[in-house]
């Protein structure tokens, strides 16, 4: 289950706004939300989507209802005609207390896995970016890499 703690059109994160490739600054929808299973946090995501791609009148009802935004690649597609073709993701631990999220009760005794996300169009465009959170519990990653070939 998706449950939402919590969205607002502010200003980006650095981060945000460097993933995005937009001004310090610039607008961005913000979600809190959880990922839940058997009522348990999985997974604890704040999505940052440019409102200039939005528009302001798209901008505002999200912020009033941010479940209009899930799931998030049906409702770029369906609302602004964009397809998230391929995402960049970088992991790195950290620890409870620094996770920036309102429902996150977790402390700096906990170590958590951080995942930041940028979604990108086939033209290489970013148009949102995520940072997820996962809490020690029932998901787990498996990566597959592959050396390029040396021709």
């Amino acid at each position: 289950a998706v449950v939402f703690d919590g969205a607002e059109l502010a200003p980006a994160t650095a981060d945000a706004s460097a993933a995005l490739g937009i001004d310090a600054g610039a607008l961005v929808h913000r979600s809190a939300k959880r990922f839940t299973a058997d009522g348990v946090p999985v997974i604890y995501v704040v999505t940052s989507i440019p409102v200039e791609l939005l528009g302001p009148d798209l901008a505002a009802e999200t912020a009033r209802d941010p479940s209009l935004t899930e799931p998030l690649f049906a409702f770029l597609e369906q609302h602004l005609g964009l397809v998230t073709e391929y995402q960049l993701t970088s992991l790195e631990p950290c620890l409870g207390g620094a996770i920036e999220h309102p429902a996150c009760p977790l402390d700096n005794t906990t170590a958590v896995l951080q995942m930041d996300e940028t979604g990108f169009t086939l033209d290489h465009r970013p148009i949102w970016h995520s940072r997820n959170w996962y809490p020690p519990g029932p998901m787990r990653f498996q990566i597959a890499r592959q050396r390029p070939s040396v021709r």
